[in-house]
């Protein structure tokens, strides 16, 4: 476990260093015998303020690619013109105060900042988060990892000895040391993390679910409303029932002959027979 975390320490570490010196700046590699320069034009930086993104990053890639300068791990470092700076006495009671009120008069209107303690003085710098962000974002494009970036006021407090000699690489060798005075977040090695991943995949399915649900209530209604829908029933005509006559029962004698009933003997019959009664 301890290898393979100096192994990912190892491979953080820079090898190279952008130091943004204003209206320039210096590129320096440890297999480069000299630090290269890079003047900022007026269209891409003025006043510490990024003019145009899209021109600084033209910029720099036009740098890597005339130099040939081949991705790795860098730092970027920002000279004392870049930054705004002031020592605070430790201990102070309104020291607070003062930093806030310090803080307001930073002509950015997005920047960063970080204090730190030296010999019983806190030494707070600022600078523009914007210029930060875009040198970068920048080198990043171009495949480099960008693992800090440092003011040199920082540097000097931990290496003395740059106050009379600008040394990147010494810079270079000592950003282990100075990590907590890294002004934006250091690079981390992208690692898959197993909750999150199993955190999103709940969080889909549930959305799917939700999403299927929806479409079974939608056809549920097209179904019921459109496809559905029963017609107006017809009316059928009332049949007309026709009574059936009524036919009395006929009775046989036991000689075979049958006897009509009265309501049906005719009076021609009566008339034959006037007197068969006798």
């Amino acid at each position: 476990m301890e290898g393979n975390k100096l192994v990912k320490e190892i491979s953080k570490r820079p090898t190279g260093a952008f130091y943004v010196d204003g209206k320039k700046a210096f590129f320096y590699e440890q297999s480069l015998s000299a630090p290269l320069g890079l003047d900022f034009p007026q269209g891409t930086i003025s006043d510490l303020e990024v003019v145009n993104r899209k021109k600084l990053d033209s910029l720099i890639q036009s740098f890597v690619k005339s130099y040939k300068i081949a991705p790795t791990n860098i730092v970027i470092v920002l000279s004392t013109l870049v930054t705004f700076e002031r020592d605070f006495p430790q201990g102070s009671v309104e020291m607070e105060k003062n930093i806030e009120e310090f803080l307001e008069l930073v002509p950015f209107e997005d920047h960063i900042s970080k204090k730190a303690l030296f010999s019983g003085t806190t030494k707070i710098v600022a600078a523009n988060r914007e210029l930060c962000e875009a040198i970068k974002s920048a080198f990043q494009n171009l495949g480099f990892v960008v693992t800090g970036v440092y003011p040199l006021s920082f540097c000097q407090q931990i290496m003395p000895q740059l106050q009379t000699n600008l040394d990147l690489s010494l810079i270079i060798s000592k950003v282990p040391e100075m990590r907590e005075f890294n002004l934006l977040p250091e690079f981390q090695i992208p690692e898959a993390s197993p909750a999150k991943e199993k955190k999103d995949n709940k969080r889909i399915y549930m959305l799917v679910g939700v999403f299927g649900l929806l479409i079974v209530i939608l056809l549920f209604f097209f179904y019921k409303n459109i496809i559905s829908t029963p017609e107006s029933p017809k009316t059928l005509p009332t049949p007309v029932v026709t009574p059936l006559p009524i036919i009395p029962a006929v009775e046989v004698s036991p000689s075979g002959a049958a006897s009509v009933p009265e309501a049906f003997s005719t009076p021609s019959a009566s008339r034959e027979n006037p007197n068969s009664n006798e």
